[in-house]
């Protein structure tokens, strides 16, 4: 809708994304809002702003749309196929996500990892890893909207891509990768860019 100055300000319809939380409607959407006076100059990185830290609780009906769309693109069972693969013990999570703890191979070598609605760990005990790191669970789950968003397999090369970009650009793989940086660094346990 046009601005009084004349310039064109974008905005989020919230009527549609009013249940999923902030990092996932930032991520796939073309469209921001901004509270900005007439006359302030954009920046470009206010497009790319850290969601704010009260998340949004996300409705059931949109949890039930991310499980579907997971298990419809594979995503999901291929997640189950690698935990079962990598010996883990796999228990059913809340709001649809399922936990698989122990998983023995050495890569992916990160705290916790995301197929689908699957999250795995090389911690005997997830439950305890997530009551240390508090924020990890909502990072994880993040992922698990990523998977849906993509259509499910894209998104492991788009993650490859993006993990490559990071280490070319701050020479490691999150610092610059959109869908880390989307899900939140920190609650990944990784350094801010800041």
């Amino acid at each position: 809708m046009p601005a009084t100055d004349g310039s064109f300000e974008p905005h989020l319809n919230l009527t549609v994304w009013h249940s999923i939380r902030p990092s996932a409607k930032s991520m796939f959407s073309t469209r921001h809002k901004r509270v900005q006076s007439p006359g302030t100059p954009r920046r470009h990185n206010e497009l790319m702003t850290k969601p704010s830290p009260a998340r949004l609780p996300a409705s059931r009906r949109m949890i039930l749309v991310r499980n579907a769309g997971n298990w419809l693109n594979l995503s999901t069972p291929l997640g189950l196929a690698v935990a079962v693969a990598g010996r883990a013990r796999v228990r059913r999570g809340p709001r649809g996500l399922w936990f698989a703890d122990g998983y023995r191979p050495s890569y992916p070598n990160g705290g916790a990892f995301t197929i689908g609605n699957v999250i795995a760990t090389h911690h005997e005990d997830i439950d305890a890893l997530f009551a240390r790191r508090p924020g990890l669970l909502e990072h994880e789950e993040s992922h698990a909207w990523q998977w849906t968003m993509c259509a499910g397999l894209p998104f492991l090369p788009l993650y490859g891509v993006m993990a490559a970009w990071s280490l070319v650009r701050h020479r490691d793989l999150a610092t610059g990768n959109f869908f880390e940086c989307q899900a939140d660094l920190v609650d990944g346990g990784y350094r801010d860019r800041e």
